[in-house]
């Protein structure tokens, strides 16, 4: 797909592909979240999120219990942002796993990744309700979505981890699309 011109790929092909890309970076994002904060915070790590994102976690959870294994796994794409980009959490713990994304001595960085996250919710509740896209948005999703997973995925391969993750070394560089 790399070398394909973009206009030329169908749009339900490029849909699928959106969609697909930004349920693995949502699920990325739980297992840092998760991680992390478990970590820092110990298991009822939710307790140190805003009040309303933790409930409308536990909400979705105990509407469907059978179909999350974590309390984690009931948060949706707007939750984990929230998380993710708050500035405490984001300076203290996430920021790690951006190095590769932009430089770590960039002011206010959690506001530029919030900007770029919420642009990727926009076409995620537009592709939610079958709205349509442009090619513009198309080429975000690829970008944004690779760009993030990479800088994931770098950061466990330095930190020596990328056995606990299935992640291969001669890979961390290569671009995922």
């Amino acid at each position: 797909m790399k070398d394909m011109i973009l206009n030329q790929i169908n749009i339900n092909d490029q849909k699928n592909e959106c969609k697909s890309r930004i349920e693995s970076l949502e699920n990325w994002l739980r297992r840092i979240v998760d991680k992390d904060l478990t970590e820092k915070y110990g298991f009822d790590y939710l307790n140190n999120v805003k009040k309303e994102i933790k409930d409308n976690i536990q909400i979705r959870y105990n509407n469907s219990p059978d179909k999350y294994s974590r309390l984690i796994d009931a948060s949706d794409l707007s939750h984990l942002i929230q998380i993710f980009c708050n500035p405490n959490f984001y300076n203290d713990i996430f920021i790690k796993y951006q190095n590769k994304f932009y430089p770590e001595n960039m002011s206010k960085g959690e506001n530029y990744l919030k900007y770029l996250f919420d642009k990727l919710y926009e076409i995620r509740c537009n592709l939610s309700h079958a709205n349509e896209i442009s090619i513009k948005d198309f080429e975000f999703v690829m970008y944004f979505t690779s760009a993030q997973i990479e800088s994931y995925n770098d950061f466990y391969i330095k930190s020596g981890k990328e056995q606990d993750y299935g992640l291969d070394p001669k890979f961390s560089t290569q671009t995922l699309y």
